[in-house]
């Protein structure tokens, strides 16, 4: 799966949205939000918003990311 940066933060900057292999979206827990080149963008349903939000890393490095 290959995704520049860019399109990779934007996604990312949510808690609840993903990046999958188009073929690899789980349709009970996900929801498809955007479909592009190779691969597609889901969002996390139920109980899974609550754990994708509960171990969200904004992308920022910490003193522990070394």
């Amino acid at each position: 799966l290959e995704i520049g940066p860019a399109a990779y933060e934007a996604v990312r900057g949510d808690p609840r949205t993903f990046v999958v292999l188009p073929d690899h979206v789980e349709a009970d827990v996900e929801r498809v939000v955007g479909n592009h080149d190779g691969y597609a963008v889901v969002e996390v349903l139920g109980q899974g918003v609550r754990v994708a939000e509960a171990t969200f890393r904004d992308g920022r490095a910490t003193v522990a990311d070394g």
